[in-house]
């Protein structure tokens, strides 16, 4: 039997705008059994009644709770959260995340334990199965790949929609979130726990809201998140002063439009000295040949049948066939000269399908053109 006399888990919240999902999200919490924990919601600042609604959940809530209040950015709330927090345990939860599992969060605090104990050290995170909720009907493929990518420990496969969850000791020998990124600082996260530690899967899953994805479109959220992350490896600081819209606070989200960053990227890159240039196309080049096996995965997604919950433990035949004989025939000075040539000549392939759709669509200008103007850039299709 758990101790009630202490706080074992610490679940911090961020927060900002989510009136309509911060009390869904602590109601279901209070359906959790077998732990003794605490909720922080931390407040980036919101302008609606997230706040209210966040009080009026808590005073009903079966365990304590608190609003921690800080300046906007998630690592930056997160942070706060946690320097409140008084649990053993951390787990950092996205405010449309929910466990259908009432024993979710018993189990995975007993894994990581046992997982310390094994180890002989705290130096091990872990985050659950990734789930997603949502109409969803379009795209059951996507939702399988997607779940079943989260699934593996790689480098790039681990998110914060997942839930992290790890001792106090190890988040606070990492350093906690960087407060310097707007985005991306679970990415940051998850890479310091690979450099410094382990990640494991925990024996639980864990739904996430498709809403963004739905809004969006899959096939664009993806795309958009693929430049990104490209761009975060490689540190083009430009893209990320410059790109508007890039992570838009799930309220404001609809149909995503792709030119606008296209044309922003073209136009970067020509007030960009050449050899930046070609470090950027080559650098480009090798990441998307790092990430090569993400066809192979996508073989083993559909020999599952795109099935939206591939078993936690598949046999990746096509996966293991990449990592053991495929992968020096792509990941080798040939592989990756010819990958930076075709993804430039995909980029200027696509950026033109683009134009050519949105003529014909009679699309707006918009931010594509406001962005240039903002460059004071003469637009052209040389890049």
């Amino acid at each position: 039997m758990p101790d009630k006399s202490r706080t074992e888990l610490s679940i911090i919240v961020p927060v900002l705008n989510e009136e309509r999902t911060v009390g869904g999200l602590l109601t279901l919490l209070g359906g959790q059994e077998g732990v003794v924990f605490e909720v922080m919601v931390c407040d980036g600042g919101s302008g609606d009644d997230t706040l209210e609604m966040a009080r009026c959940a808590l005073d009903a809530a079966p365990f304590p709770g608190r609003i921690v209040r800080s300046g906007p950015g998630r690592g930056r709330q997160m942070n706060a959260g946690a320097a409140e927090s008084r649990g053993e345990w951390l787990l950092f939860l996205h405010v449309d995340s929910r466990f259908e599992d009432s024993a979710a969060l018993r189990k995975g605090v007993d894994a990581l334990r046992a997982a310390v104990d094994s180890r002989g050290d705290y130096r091990v995170a872990g985050r659950f199965a990734l789930r997603f909720e949502g109409r969803g009907a379009g795209s059951p493929g996507c939702c399988a790949f997607f779940q079943g990518k989260a699934r593996l420990n790689r480098p790039g496969c681990i998110h914060g929609d997942q839930g992290f969850l790890l001792s106090r000791s190890f988040f606070e020998d990492l350093g906690g979130y960087r407060e310097d990124q707007p985005i991306l600082e679970d990415e940051t996260l998850a890479a310091a726990v690979f450099e410094k530690g382990a990640w494991m899967l925990l024996p639980a899953a864990i739904g996430t809201s498709a809403r963004r994805f739905e809004s969006e479109g899959w096939f664009e959220r993806q795309l958009l998140n693929a430049l990104i992350l490209n761009f975060n490896r490689l540190q083009w600081a430009p893209f990320f002063s410059q790109a508007p819209g890039i992570y838009r606070q799930q309220k404001d989200c609809g149909p995503l439009r792709l030119l606008p960053f296209f044309e922003l990227i073209a136009a970067l890159l020509r007030r960009e000295p050449r050899w930046e240039r070609f470090r950027l196309w080559r650098g480009s080049g090798d990441y998307v040949n790092d990430n090569a096996w993400q066809v192979a995965l996508a073989l083993d997604i559909w020999r599952f049948r795109m099935r939206p919950e591939p078993p936690i433990a598949p046999a990746w035949r096509c996966l293991n066939a990449f990592d053991g004989w495929f992968r020096v025939v792509v990941e080798n000075p040939v592989g990756r000269w010819g990958c930076t040539a075709a993804v430039y000549l995909w980029f200027h392939l696509y950026k033109g399908l683009l134009r050519w759709r949105a003529r014909g669509t009679g699309s707006p200008p918009g931010l594509a053109e406001s962005a240039t103007e903002n460059l004071g850039e003469e637009k052209n299709d040389e890049s």
